[in-house]
């Protein structure tokens, strides 16, 4: 039996009690794949997934309050945006 159109979503990262979630979010449709913000990245969060980049949320920091180095290093304005 062929089943088409049901998607897996992905696993939202479990919390721990007061902290909150923290990643930064790829816009596919503005993303020109250019790599620039994968090698930048501290935690390994940001990987290509197809054709397109994607943030792990569950590992991204932010940079730990610093400046996002993917948002610094990203040619297109307004590409990576926090979530």
């Amino acid at each position: 039996m062929v089943r088409r159109g049901l998607r897996r979503r992905a696993a939202r990262p479990r919390l721990t009690q007061g902290a909150t979630a923290m990643a930064m979010q790829i816009d596919a449709s503005t993303c020109t794949a250019c790599g620039a913000c994968e090698f930048e990245c501290p935690t390994a969060s940001i990987s290509m997934k197809g054709d397109i980049y994607i943030i792990k949320a569950s590992s991204c920091t932010e940079c730990d309050g610093d400046p996002a180095k993917c948002v610094a290093v990203c040619p297109v304005d307004d590409c990576i945006t926090q979530v």
